[in-house]
């Protein structure tokens, strides 16, 4: 597959938040940073479950308005720091797509993941390595360098996730409370 549309990209949104409805409890179980309040799961499925309302019966073959549309839902329904932070990278994700644009690329994907990194890194005041940001930042940067010799969107896409999982699991040697109590950042 070549390209990315709005039916697929409808679909990656409905199993996202569908995972984080999943493994909320088991997220709050990890938080631990910036507190120990252990609801970052349960704001993450509120903000996760709430944006995809606002899209689940939003019939369009435009990029630009389903991704736009869908970040703005994660913004009005976020909670918690990991909540705006994902939204961020959703918002950023959706501002590289133009108006009317049914299909996109790998070079587009990769626009759409820098721009991601790029609005995470800005919605913060002071970023902090060993988080969420590091896990953005990592996966697009590999992406970045995969992507040169590869135009298959399905095969960019299932690298991106496990270069995003790796990053994972190296949060605790970043943050050291995350290292101390033995969980990777829940963000």
């Amino acid at each position: 597959m070549t390209s990315l549309n709005t039916k697929l990209l409808k679909k990656a949104y409905a199993n996202g938040a569908q995972l984080v409805d999943a493994n909320y409890e088991y997220i709050d179980e990890l938080n631990v940073f910036p507190v120990p309040d252990g609801d970052t799961g349960t704001n993450l499925k509120i903000t996760t479950s709430g944006a995809y309302e606002t899209i689940a019966e939003l019939e369009t073959e435009d990029l630009q308005e389903l991704s736009k549309t869908f970040a703005r839902g994660l913004l009005m329904n976020a909670r918690g720091n990991s909540g705006v932070i994902f939204s961020q990278i959703f918002k950023g994700f959706s501002s590289a797509f133009a108006q009317g644009q049914k299909e996109a690329s790998v070079t587009d994907l990769i626009k759409a993941f820098t721009a991601a990194k790029e609005f995470a890194y800005r919605s913060v005041a002071t970023p902090v390595e060993g988080t969420i940001l590091t896990v953005i930042r990592e996966s697009s940067s590999a992406l970045g360098n995969y992507i040169k010799d590869n135009k298959d969107v399905d095969k960019v896409m299932k690298y991106m996730v496990s270069e995003a999982k790796a990053s994972l699991k190296r949060t605790p040697d970043l943050l050291p409370v995350l290292k101390e109590v033995g969980v990777v950042d829940s963000g």
